[in-house]
Order: C-alpha cells, then structure tokens, then sequence
C-alpha cells in the first residue's frame, strides 16, 4: 500500500500546509498543470491487477462536474492510461466518488470487465468500507441503518431522504456502521461504515437522519438544519485550525478505505486499500480519535 503525501507534488506547486490552519491550506494540486496532474495521479495508483486499476483519489479533487478549465480527473484520463496501462483502449469507469471523498476509485481495463463489475454491484457483490467522522456518539455501537430512502430533486439540488407513505420510489439501502473511536468530551466519533453502493448521499443521510451523528463538514443532511454546517463548537474549530465562525470551510471526512470486488461469480475477490489522506490523518489526531481522550 502507498503512503501518498502532500510532497508528491512538484515543487512548482507546493501545498501549503500550515500547521495552524491545515483544513484551510491551499491544496496546491489545483495549481497543477494537466501534465504535472498526470504525474500526480501516476504516483496515487494503489491496484493494477485482475483487469482492475485503482487510484487513490485525492480529497475534494472531483471526477468529473467541474467548470471548463478546471482539474478534474476524467479529463486526463487517456493521458493517464498512456502511463500506467498502455497496451489497453481506456479506462473504465466502474463507479464515481463525490467531490469530498477520498480513496479507492476503481476502473476496469476492459469494457467487458467494467460491465461485469457493474451488475454485480446492482446484485450488492462488491462491498465498501468507508471511514467517516462525525459529529455527535451514537448510542449504539454497532448497527445496520436500513431506513428506506427517496429521491428528492429541486434544480440542480439532488437529496435522498427518508421514505414517506406515499412514496412511489422507495430506495432500501443498508448501512453498516460501528464505532472506531470516540471523544467523548467533544463529541465527535470515527466511524467505519460498510456499504454495496459508493453513494455517498445514502450513507450521509442514514448518518445524520438514522443515528444523529451526520458528518462534520455536512451542511445538506444537518437534521432538523439542513442547508447550515454542522455546529462544532470553538473547542473542536479550535482543533482543525479555524476560527468558529468558520464552518463552512470545514470539509466532509468520508474516506473510501477498502473496496471488495469479486474476480468472478465464484467467492474470490480483489482487495483494494487506500490509505488516509495526510489532511484526513490530520484530523483524526486533533480531534482524539486516535485514542480516546
């Protein structure tokens, strides 16, 4: 597994990470030139196996929705597969992650495998492990969030809240959760969240709306606040370098840890890891989740 740092960059483009205010360091890989972004990602390939590539995505780098202009990592994708897998056609993408996660983000090299992959994610196949932090100490431990879902568009603004009665389109979904780590004092946990889906709205609603705990950095599944960022308190902005009034620069900590994928219909499968960012790593240690405080 590769540790993948900040100091990949080239110097050109340093990320400049003050100790005193991490969360809002300039992330210097949107600096980047298309090549030297390239370069960047060559370095976060954590899987090249099994018809299978996998990248460590960085945090808060998008896939693909950005403006013109902007990085984002399916326009240099066909530079990128030069690099790491030249005797194939493309990379294939198997599923996205939002914006705001980092980690796995898994490409098949065939268009046959990337099908393959795909129905057996609809058949619930492949799991995921995601590591998040949240605000607020569930009650129970460990536990599996099966509330039903809906989908709910407004514009541009796509939700997925519980089911109501009349609910033409229920979603059933199951979130699996335990308890990593937990700071009592300041009430904010470390989760691992298991999932058959990488849907980052499923498992950031069933958070916030199932347990009470939504992630620290969620403003749209805020309970009974939606649309306002997840209150902290001085102590915990404090801890992440940031004045309280703030928190809206606070990003979501969600992490795509570990992916389970099938090699075939049988019982094996490929294990993919990756590991923390140095950002998320960072606030894991400020906030006590490494040991309980």
């Amino acid at each position: 597994m590769m540790d993948t740092t900040f100091e990949q960059l080239p110097s050109s483009a340093k990320v400049v990470f003050d100790q005193e205010n991490p969360i809002v360091a300039i992330q210097g890989i949107f600096k980047l030139t298309p090549e030297e972004f390239v370069d960047f990602l060559e370095k976060r390939v954590i899987y090249n196996a099994d018809d299978l590539i996998a990248i460590d995505k960085p945090m808060m780098v998008p896939y693909s929705g950005s403006k013109s202009g902007r990085l984002q990592i399916d326009r240099v994708l066909q530079d990128l597969k030069k690099r790491i897998a030249p005797d194939i056609d493309r990379l294939h993408l198997i599923e996205s992650l939002d914006r705001a996660a980092s980690g796995v983000l898994l490409f098949a090299k065939t268009a046959d495998r990337q099908k393959q992959l795909q129905e057996a994610i609809k058949d619930g196949r492949v799991q995921h492990r995601f590591r998040c932090i949240v605000k607020g100490l569930p009650t129970v431990e460990k536990a599996n969030i099966t509330i039903p879902l809906r989908k709910v568009s407004k514009g541009m603004d796509v939700r997925l809240l519980p089911a109501v009665d009349n609910t033409k389109e229920v979603i059933h979904c199951k979130t699996l959760y335990s308890v990593v780590n937990e700071n009592r004092a300041d009430h904010v946990s470390l989760l691992d969240v298991v999932v058959d889906r990488t849907n980052l709205h499923q498992i950031r609603t069933h958070l916030s709306n199932g347990i009470g705990c939504p992630l620290i950095g969620e403003s749209k599944y805020n309970g009974l606040h939606p649309n306002t960022p997840v209150r902290l308190g001085p102590r915990i902005m404090n801890y992440l370098g940031l004045p309280e009034t703030q928190a809206r620069k606070v990003p979501m900590f969600i992490h795509h840890a570990e992916a389970l994928v099938p090699l075939g219909n049988g019982s094996r499968f490929s294990v993919v890891k990756a590991p923390y960012s140095p950002v998320f790593m960072y606030a894991v240690k400020a906030l006590g989740l490494m040991k309980k405080r």
